[in-house]
């Protein structure tokens, strides 16, 4: 991830524009406050978060970028009471007059039925999605759940399987989409709020029920976990649905299979909830879809975490990674003129090759000035154009690397004639693991 520190002024005229964002600047420099409803839609890294009460980080659904699945690392998360991080819904989604979306190998989409006025089923996950109902709820072998299949991993998490649509004439008639996949990383994270990637419940299409999205895809990892929280990825209600007289009966939609829950912690607090439930079939209290599953790790006092995988662990829990939330910086790093200590000895900007021959390191500008340069080179890895991204020292951000600022948006940022260099190159970062 490009990261740049811009002067005091850029920030202070961008304060307005973050607000809008739902951020707050709080009195540590690098500490990012969420208080209202913020979209994300692709991997992101903080120094320290916060999701305030009301604050809401809602995972967006990106076709062909993000799909509903996002990573955070940070050294710190916290979630308050009353703040959420939510990607339910936005796993694979229902489709019209088909069956739900679901990964091409697992199985898991629940089904259409091919009979005229039966309901669909509901999406499979970690549990069954259940069939839908006839009006006494009777399981209808047409209207199957998916699947349940094989547990997914933080290395290769999998989206939310989607219910069946129920069968009428109508366009509107997809089942409930699946949750999506939220993995959070960091030396230290407290959950009193809420975590969920749950499965959608739809509404009845023309009298006939579809079926419920399974749940999603959730994982915590840290070398500190604390709080009194929820962590939900339970699946989507079937509804029950009238029918039409006197052609169609009532039916009951299949509910959604429960999806994954994954913790690994140095110690795993008892304190914090699961829910993993499937989802209820319409009104029948007997079939109710399978519940998902929990996987937490064996207790180890010297667990630590390398939220930004650049294979050095956070010195928040132990490790010698002075940044653990950019992947350029660590102990082997290469020293640049740019005001950091990218090589985590403690010295900014030392070492004599970090300039091209004949320039030196400005410390007040951070960057490489002189040899007839006038300051355009600001060392190894600086291209010399304008930026893509705008990381506020708090972890604040204007653009990424999915939506550019460019020029224009610059231009209206009132920056004019500020001159911003890249601290280096971007970095990549591991997005739909």
């Amino acid at each position: 991830m490009l990261s740049l520190r811009p002067l005091a002024s850029s920030a202070l005229a961008l304060l307005g524009l973050a607000a809008t964002l739902g951020f707050s600047r709080t009195a540590h420099a690098e500490i990012t406050t969420i208080t209202s409803k913020v979209n994300f839609g692709a991997d992101k890294f903080f120094d320290e978060l916060i999701i305030d009460t009301n604050g809401v980080l809602q995972i967006t659904s990106i076709a062909g970028k993000g799909k509903g699945k996002i990573r955070i690392g940070a050294r710190k998360i916290t979630v308050k009471a009353g703040g959420k991080i939510t990607a339910s819904g936005v796993g694979y989604a229902g489709v019209n007059k088909a069956d739900g979306g679901a990964e091409p190998s697992s199985d898991g989409a629940g089904k259409r039925s091919t009979v005229s006025g039966e309901p669909g089923g509901g999406g499979g996950y970690a549990g069954a999605g259940s069939n839908g109902a006839s009006k006494d709820c009777a399981p209808l072998p047409k209207a199957g759940g998916g699947l349940a299949f094989a547990q997914p991993t933080p290395d290769a998490p999998i989206l939310g399987s989607a219910g069946g649509a129920a069968n009428v004439t109508s366009s509107a008639s997809a089942g409930g989409n699946g949750g999506g996949v939220i993995i959070l990383e960091a030396a230290d994270i407290q959950i009193d709020g809420t975590i969920e990637a749950d499965g959608n419940s739809p509404i009845p299409a023309s009298g006939v029920a579809p079926g419920g999205g399974s749940g999603g895809f959730i994982a915590i990892i840290a070398a500190n976990l604390s709080g009194t929280g929820t962590i939900s990825a339970h699946g989507g209600s079937g509804p029950a649905a009238p029918g039409v007289a006197p052609s169609i009966n009532a039916n009951h939609g299949g509910g959604g299979g429960g999806g994954v829950i994954f913790l690994q912690a140095r110690n795993v607090p008892s304190t914090i909830k699961s829910n993993l439930a499937g989802g209820a079939t319409g009104n029948c209290a007997m079939l109710v879809a399978k519940p998902g599953t929990l996987t937490v790790s064996p207790n180890d006092p010297t667990f630590c975490v390398d939220a930004d995988e650049d294979g050095y662990l956070s010195d928040a829990c132990g490790g010698d990674d002075c940044n653990d939330t950019d992947p350029t910086v660590h102990p082997k790093a290469k020293e640049v003129c740019n005001g950091v200590d990218d090589n985590c000895d403690t010295d900014v900007d030392e070492g004599v090759d970090i300039c091209a021959a004949g320039s030196t390191c400005d410390a007040k500008a951070k960057m490489c000035v002189g040899g007839g340069d006038a300051g355009a080179d600001a060392g190894p890895g600086d291209v010399g154009s304008p930026p893509d991204y705008i990381a506020f020292e708090s972890g604040c951000s204007i653009g990424d690397s999915e939506r550019p600022l460019g020029a224009l948006a610059l231009m209206g940022l009132g920056l004019g004639a500020l001159v911003m260099r890249r601290r280096r190159a971007p970095a990549s970062t591991k997005a739909d693991r």
